[in-house]
């Protein structure tokens, strides 16, 4: 709800700048001169770098679509600026990844109701005091399990969990939450 809510704002935001683009003579040169050129007196210096970036982007792809919005969506884009709960700050290093202790938790409860639909799928049934840890090798993202489980419940849970990609996306959650 929360990235419609996103997408929506910045369709909104698009469409009312395309029409502004628009009005110049020359509207590719306009959104340049916005985005690239520091000397120019329509240069957003107010915004970071990548704003400017990703704004250019935007622009120039509607304005060669016609004004189809298409482009995906940054928490960082300058437009969401006045809008706290989703607004991440001014640049892809701390807002492209979601990185609230919200949005952290949020993405926590889902990878665990993956692992449970995952396991109850697969006939894996675990009791309330389970306590297990998982280890995943960063490089092969080979996966094992340790805990108060028996060996065979043990050994079924890493032969499920790597399979396919399911323990290098465990890992890379993994991995974003402690380096966020």
């Amino acid at each position: 709800e929360e990235d419609r809510f996103v997408q929506k704002v910045l369709q909104e935001h698009y469409d009312k700048v395309y029409k502004e683009n628009l009005s110049h003579s020359d509207p590719m040169a306009y959104i340049e001169s916005k985005y690239c050129d520091v000397t120019s007196p329509n240069f957003c210096s107010y915004m970071t770098e990548d704003q400017r970036s990703i704004a250019y982007r935007n622009e120039k792809r509607m304005l060669q679509t016609g004004g189809k919005y298409s482009a995906g969506f940054a928490r960082y884009d300058y437009a969401l600026r006045n809008y706290k709960d989703v607004y991440t700050g001014g640049s892809r290093s701390i807002g492209y990844i979601r990185n609230t202790d919200k949005e952290k938790q949020y993405a926590r409860s889902v990878v665990n109701q993956q692992i449970s639909n995952l396991f109850s799928k697969n006939g894996i049934a675990l009791s309330k005091q389970a306590d297990l840890i998982f280890s995943i090798d960063p490089y092969t993202y080979q996966l094992t399990v340790s805990g108060n489980a028996d060996r065979d419940t043990l050994s079924q849970i890493e032969k499920l969990l790597n399979e396919g990609d399911n323990a290098k996306n465990i890992w890379t959650h993994a991995w974003i939450c402690m380096h966020d």
